[in-house]
């Protein structure tokens, strides 16, 4: 099962990186503008990504579960600039 998680974990962080570097500025969706959403789903996925350290088996896992680890804190702190302090 942590197996999984950690491939999901890698999968996920991948799409949102991605995500937000097609997401325009568009407008808000259920009242919340999209990169807070992408914000809590990226903190929610770092989650994943550190529970996915024990499912590792061998050296692509760990390297697997570190490239998602360093996505999801990039990813999060790019978005904490954005949000809280002003925009690129």
């Amino acid at each position: 099962m942590t197996k999984q998680i950690n491939i999901w974990s890698f999968i996920l962080s991948l799409c949102f990186v991605f995500l937000f570097f097609m997401m325009p500025g568009t407008e808000s969706i259920f009242g919340l503008h999209p990169l807070y959403l992408l914000f809590f789903i990226t903190i929610f996925t770092f989650i994943l990504s550190l529970i996915g350290f024990l499912g590792i088996q061998n050296w692509k896992g760990a390297v697997r579960s570190i490239i998602s680890v360093v996505l999801t804190l990039g990813l999060a702190a790019i978005l904490i600039f954005i949000l809280f302090v002003g925009s690129l």
